[in-house]
Formats: C-alpha cells, structure tokens, sequence
C-alpha cells in the first residue's frame, strides 16, 4: 500500500485523453457532423482544438468556417453522436484503473476536471467503470472561464477542500497543462512531447501509466 507525503492531498484527472480513449470518438463525432456540409475534418486540424470546449469550437466553425449551422446545433448534432459512436468502443486509457485504484490507496481525495459537458462526462466514466471513483467530477457547466483558465482547477481544490499547491494533476492537453500550473498546483503532462512545447514548464509522459509509476516515487514515496 503506497504511503503520501502531507504535500500531496488530491490527485485531479482530465478526463478526456487521460483516463479515457475518447478523443478519437470525440474526433469521428465532429467529422460525422461536418462532413455533410464538405468540411474535411484531418486529425491535424483536430489536434489542434483538443481541450477547446465545444461551445467554442462551435463557434469558431460557425463564425469564421462560415459553415451554415448554428454553434448550438453542431454541439448538439456532435454530442448526440459521440453517444452512438461511445456505446460501440471500449476507450478507457491502458493503467487508468490501476492508477486511479493506486492513488485512493494513499488516501488522497480524487477528482477529474474536464472541459467536456457533464453528460458526456458521466458517458466516459460509466464506460470505463470508474464513475464512483471520484468524490468530484467538475465539468464545462461548473465554471464561467474554462480551460485555460485556473478556474476549473481552482474550483475543484476549493470543493476537495485541500489547497492548490497540494493538487496533483495529469493532462493531456496544452489548455489543460497551462490551468493547472496558473492554480500552482503540481502538473504531469501525459501524451506526444511535441504537443506541450508552448508550455513554460512541465514533465511529459508518452502514457498515463508511465506518469503514474514517475509520481508513485516522486510524491509519494517516503
């Protein structure tokens, strides 16, 4: 059973890219959507939107794609895809389990912070089993200034009841990466090195369970 050091109270997740495989579900959704209106969604471009939360990235196609569907529309068109296409895969994230099961050993509280809507959210996490693993899951609707702002990391330290320089976290995306570290709170960025190279600083992992096994001895371990 691991032991914790009094610095490290909770240990926060992103969910989507982190815990669950979801964001080629997330991507096949958008290009579903799209592709009838001749939008040709690469993985290149969708790359670079990953951890936009949808209201926006709605926007952006409606606003300067000039596509002919309202913002709210393409949002509620992806997402009632997204469940179609959920119900069909298994996604959950190699280790996720094991790394989740890990950290409540040490008696640390547990959360997931993610820039998806709370539906979607408590999709992903029914799927991969791990929806009573959390004592708080903060979602797009919880906060008024989404990733990258500290907000959503912010809010969810003030809900664990800890302090923020006692938060963990693990993300995969740069909006994400950035949010934790403007809450001051310890980031692990799980996924290609290239795509954390905006970061000011961070440490970067190929997988969540090559981070996990790096946090086990670096915070945890007496």
């Amino acid at each position: 059973m691991l032991t914790h050091r009094p610095s490290i109270q909770a240990v926060i997740f992103d969910l989507d890219g982190t815990l669950v495989d979801s964001e080629p579900i997330h991507r096949d959704a958008w290009r579903d959507v799209l592709a009838p209106f001749g939008f040709e969604l690469t993985d290149e471009w969708f790359e670079g939107w990953i951890g936009c939360p949808e209201p926006h990235l709605g926007r952006v196609l409606e606003e300067e794609y000039r596509l002919p569907i309202s913002a709210a529309e393409s949002v509620r068109r992806k997402q009632a895809r997204f469940r179609e296409l959920a119900s069909e895969r298994s996604f959950i994230v190699p280790g996720a389990r094991e790394a989740v099961a890990a950290f409540a050993e040490t008696g640390c509280r547990l959360a997931v912070c993610t820039s998806c809507s709370r539906s979607i959210a408590e999709i992903s996490l029914k799927a991969s089993g791990l929806a009573e693993a959390f004592q708080v899951v903060l979602t797009l609707e919880d906060v008024a200034r989404p990733k990258p702002d500290p907000e959503p990391y912010l809010r969810v330290a003030e809900m664990l009841g800890v302090a923020p320089r006692t938060s963990l976290v693990f993300e995969d995306s740069v909006s994400g990466v950035k949010a934790a570290e403007a809450a001051g709170m310890e980031v692990l960025a799980v996924g290609p090195l290239d795509r954390f190279l905006a970061c000011n600083k961070y440490r970067n992992f190929s997988s969540l369970k090559a981070a996990a096994d790096f946090a086990r001895v670096e915070y945890f371990h007496r």
